[in-house]
């Protein structure tokens, strides 16, 4: 036996032009979208307006699109607002987690996330003692030995260009800086060639930034997932939620593992045969001078990063 909701969507259907039945329905539909979703404790009573003026559009497409199968109209609708807040709280969530990502600096993700995998605070290219200033030096034994080499050898010179240029897309202008003076060339020159080689590498860098966005974003992801699983164990709520959440954050957790290794062992975005084209030498020229390079630096440093 149908209910008498389900008697009136049915006769409705028949007739779409009675908008007097149409608004009584139409309350109807709101009324369950409002009430039921805040009663199940899916949302909060205060999104539960939001959640409304989110299905409200779709309203008349549900009464016109409902088929009876035996579930009353009821039911149906009870159905549709749970998978509506389901689908209104995950626009949320990303939304919530693009402004996240907005809201902070890219060298405060960077930080973190170099952090993760690296405990060595040596590696810090910036001195928060002296105000953000460079804490590259030159004076090291390393240092004054390459210095004196650059001096000797063009073709050394070319070699460290080469390595720098290859580096294009983590340097600062701070660092530029250092190298120029480091190599005794004009800064401009230094700086125009890196910009060169960043233009041609320009869709290696789209990708990088991609792949960085995505990181972020399961980094937010897995964030907000602990969030609410922590705000579900302090209000007692069933285990089988909490390990939905779980469940979703460890698959979060793993994403942002995997993209963030990915990034970190990406090829270099600059390649060999760019720093070539900038520097107008053969591609083969820059292979065997970089592998003659890092032949002479592994030389001279032992695993720990110390000279010899």
């Amino acid at each position: 036996m149908k209910s008498k909701i389900t008697e009136k969507v049915l006769k409705y259907q028949k007739d779409p032009t009675n908008s007097a039945l149409r608004e009584e329905l139409i309350s109807y539909c709101q009324l369950v979208i409002y009430t039921y979703p805040p009663s199940v404790r899916l949302i909060d009573e205060e999104e539960a307006s939001d959640l409304l003026l989110y299905v409200n559009p779709r309203l008349d497409t549900l009464l016109k699109n409902f088929t009876y199968t035996g579930i009353p109209f009821e039911n149906y609708m009870k159905k549709v607002s749970y998978l509506q807040a389901q689908s209104f709280l995950k626009l949320k969530r990303n939304e919530n987690r693009r402004f996240q990502i907005e809201s902070v600096s890219d060298d405060d993700l960077e930080y973190y996330h170099f952090s993760q995998f690296s405990s060595c605070s040596s590696c810090a290219d910036f001195d928060e003692r002296t105000g953000g200033t460079l804490s590259w030096t030159s004076d090291t034994p390393l240092s004054l030995r390459i210095k004196e080499k650059i001096q000797q050898s063009e073709a050394f010179k070319k070699r460290i260009i080469h390595l720098i240029i290859l580096c294009s897309d983590l340097l600062s202008s701070a660092h530029i800086s250092f190298l120029a003076r480091f190599l005794e060339m004009d800064e401009a020159s230094l700086a125009s060639m890196i910009k060169e080689a960043l233009t041609l590498s320009e869709r290696r860098l789209k990708m990088k930034e991609r792949n960085i966005r995505i990181r972020d974003s399961h980094f937010f992801e897995k964030e907000f997932l602990e969030r609410e699983k922590q705000f579900l164990l302090s209000v007692d709520a069933h285990p089988y939620y909490v390990s939905k959440v779980e469940s979703k954050r460890e698959k979060e957790m793993r994403y942002w593992e995997q993209m963030r290794e990915a990034i970190r062992n990406r090829p270099a975005t600059v390649t060999h045969s760019i720093a070539g084209k900038v520097t107008n030498v053969p591609k083969g020229t820059v292979d065997s001078g970089l592998q003659s390079l890092y032949r002479y630096l592994h030389d001279h440093i032992d695993d720990t990063g110390q000279m010899k």
